[in-house]
């Protein structure tokens, strides 16, 4: 994650938001151990998936909001 600039948060906010869906394939893909044809392949027919995966799944999506709420919370201080 790239150094932030909390005093002026759009550009932040805005890279980190576009940054989630990379983020998330890529845990996703490595958690896994899916290829990225597998990722798509899975996004496309999701009753593939087994318990494991999405229940991996579901945990690096919410360390990624967490992140980005740790973020907003940043910006948030420092801004009021």
């Amino acid at each position: 994650m790239s150094k932030i600039n909390i005093k002026y948060p759009l550009h932040d906010l805005h890279s980190r938001i576009l940054e989630m869906p990379e983020n998330f394939r890529g845990f996703v893909a490595s958690e896994c151990k899916w290829s990225l044809p597998t990722y798509h392949r899975k996004l496309k027919h999701p009753e593939q998936c087994s318990q494991a995966e999405l229940e991996a799944i579901v945990k690096i999506a919410k360390a990624l909001a967490v992140d980005l709420m740790v973020l907003v919370g940043r910006c948030r201080e420092d801004n009021l």
